[in-house]
């Protein structure tokens, strides 16, 4: 098995595990969130965030699972390997870390890609309620934190290769 065959296999899994959380835990939850306080001057604004939400699950989901080639050319994740071919009996220690922050990166992004555009709707959705009687939703530390976490996972994909040399000389 050649790394381009393993990484698209993974990037496919990866694919299918956001398909499956989507579907049963966020949009579920989503709907549930836009049709409790549904008014009728706020329909724009639900059609408009759930449009987002559809076309950013479904561009990632089509980028995993239909076109893993571009993910792959995009981060190089073939490159910068001793060989080309997967055997396990020369998975080295360089290569696990590689594709251990690769994994760990990659569900960092897609558990909280979602989380982040979904806190910046609600706080573009609080800034402009100028209802008194509706409560303040407090999703501050929730946005930052998510957003800590996708950039976090940003980072272990991006420089992989120089936290897997990083961890190697120790």
């Amino acid at each position: 098995m050649t790394l381009r065959d393993f990484f698209r296999v993974l990037l496919k899994l990866i694919g299918i595990y956001f398909l499956v959380q989507i579907l049963i835990g966020y949009l579920p939850a989503q709907l549930q969130f836009m049709t409790s306080g549904f008014e009728a001057n706020s329909t724009t604004g639900v059609l408009v965030y759930l449009i987002i939400i559809l076309a950013v699950c479904y561009l990632t989901f089509y980028l995993l699972v239909r076109n893993p080639d571009k993910i792959i050319d995009w981060l190089r994740l073939d490159k910068n390997y001793d060989n080309t071919e997967i055997n396990i009996n020369n998975f080295n220690t360089r290569n696990i870390i590689i594709l251990g922050l690769f994994i760990i990166g990659g569900f960092l992004v897609i558990d909280n890609v979602t989380a982040v555009i979904s806190y910046l709707y609600y706080e573009f959705k609080d800034s402009l309620s100028n209802d008194a009687h509706l409560p303040k939703s407090d999703n501050k530390i929730a946005l930052l934190l998510a957003s800590l976490n996708l950039i976090l996972g940003c980072i272990l994909i991006i420089y992989r290769n120089n936290i897997a040399n990083y961890f190697e000389k120790k």
